[in-house]
């Protein structure tokens, strides 16, 4: 069959002779029963229909498997597919006939119902490509090893992961907690799409394996723009006036970093890839985890240009915006921890809460809050100064006023 097609757009659309050699599907009766009454018009019998299959192939199959797939037994593979069409078809036929695919599946693991193909490339196949790259898992070998998944802990973006699954069909999923992780949610689905998703975009999703390639270097902007931002849903943070993206695979990170050079020159503060941490695994083998960086310069960009479907993320990267459009008025420090009793007095709040309300980057209240020390002097905080003290709630520590907080008053002596 010919390479997959290239639409005006640059997206491609995905025919099912695209789809790996082992992926299997299923008609209805009438096209299956009108699928092979053509072909034995041409081929006779069985039997010589099974020579013509072995003919210039290393596949070898028998005349009763052949009758199987006649009846609907077992689903038809791709390569079985795509040799009688090659040999005995056209294109046309075949595009035809592939709108009454009724389901697919792989060698093992669940069907998937209702494929409705072709499939024009779009958000969603991109989005479930990111993930998988991110904290998901492509899965094992045909026919064995594990079964594709995702986990994440924020809710949307399970939502939106089990949503985008519908590019391919209905797709059966299982959903659970990790058990170690009681607020990660994990959906698996089943083994074919991950093959598919592989065998599309040349991508291997194992961890320390994992690369961009040429098919998602080629991708249009938008859709480019989809993959950082999901990527970033699931392996980016807001780190102070920076946005990192982190991995313990080094070279993906260049290939990210390669992706944004091309798609999106403009960004013209994304650092080199930095060494984020080394830590130890069970055996004491040191496991090393790097990041690249945007700048602050860059991040009015990301938010109009990409952003996070992630809510917590997206809240801080515009609460970041905030705080750097907010007009500078050179306070003394004791000013910023005026703002913050103010706060609470309202209502007690947790930190980054505190810092959404008085505009001042998460940091700087904490160090208010607990203490700093700057040039070798220490200034305490609120908490150590008994105007404030901490409770916990099911959003975390929440910080509360106490009855010295509600009338004192500040002098630069008072912070020493």
């Amino acid at each position: 069959m010919n390479s997959i097609k290239i639409n005006e757009n640059n997206t491609r659309e995905f025919h099912v002779w695209d789809l790996p050699p082992l992926a299997r599907v299923s008609f209805n009766e009438n096209t299956r029963n009108e699928i092979f009454n053509s072909i034995l018009e041409s081929t006779k019998t069985i039997v010589e229909l099974a020579k013509l299959i072995q003919k210039g192939t290393n596949q070898k199959i028998g005349c009763e498997t052949i009758r199987d797939y006649k009846i609907g037994k077992y689903f038809i593979p791709v390569w079985f597919l795509n040799k009688i069409m090659g040999i005995l078809f056209d294109k046309a036929y075949y595009a035809k006939i592939e709108k009454e695919i009724i389901a697919f599946r792989g060698p093992r693991g669940d069907v998937v119902h209702n494929p409705k193909f072709s499939w024009r490339e779009d958000e969603r196949i991109i989005r479930i490509v990111f993930r998988l790259i991110g904290d998901g898992h492509g899965g094992g070998e045909v026919s064995k090893g594990r079964v594709p998944m995702y986990s994440n802990s924020c809710n949307e973006l399970v939502k939106q992961f089990i949503s985008d699954l519908n590019f391919f069909g209905d797709v059966k999923i299982r959903k659970y907690v990790m058990k170690n992780k009681k607020r990660c949610k994990c959906i698996e689905f089943p083994k074919v799409l991950g093959h598919i998703t592989k065998h599309f975009y040349n991508l291997d999703f194992r961890g320390k394996y994992a690369r961009l390639s040429n098919e998602i270097y080629s991708l249009p902007k938008n859709l480019a723009i989809e993959g950082i931002k999901v990527f970033g849903d699931d392996e980016g943070s807001m780190k102070g006036t920076q946005i990192h993206f982190y991995s313990a695979n080094k070279e993906l990170l260049q290939d990210l970093k390669k992706l944004f050079n091309i798609k999106l020159p403009d960004f013209k503060t994304i650092t080199d890839v930095r060494i984020n941490v080394i830590k130890k695994d069970k055996n004491s083998n040191p496991i090393t985890t790097y990041y690249i960086a945007i700048r602050a310069n860059d991040l009015s960009k990301y938010h109009r240009s990409i952003g996070f479907y992630h809510p917590l993320k997206q809240r801080k990267l515009i609460h970041q915006l905030n705080c750097r459009n907010k007009v500078k008025n050179n306070r003394w420090n004791y000013n910023t921890k005026e703002m913050i009793l103010k706060s609470v007095l309202k209502n007690p709040k947790t930190s980054y809460q505190i810092s959404e309300d008085v505009l001042v980057n998460h940091r700087t209240v904490n160090k208010h809050i607990n203490g700093y020390s700057d040039r070798g002097k220490i200034f305490k905080g609120l908490k150590d100064l008994e105007l404030v003290k901490p409770s916990h709630s099911s959003e975390g520590i929440l910080w509360e006023i106490t009855e010295k907080g509600k009338t004192y008053k500040f002098s630069l002596n008072s912070l020493k």
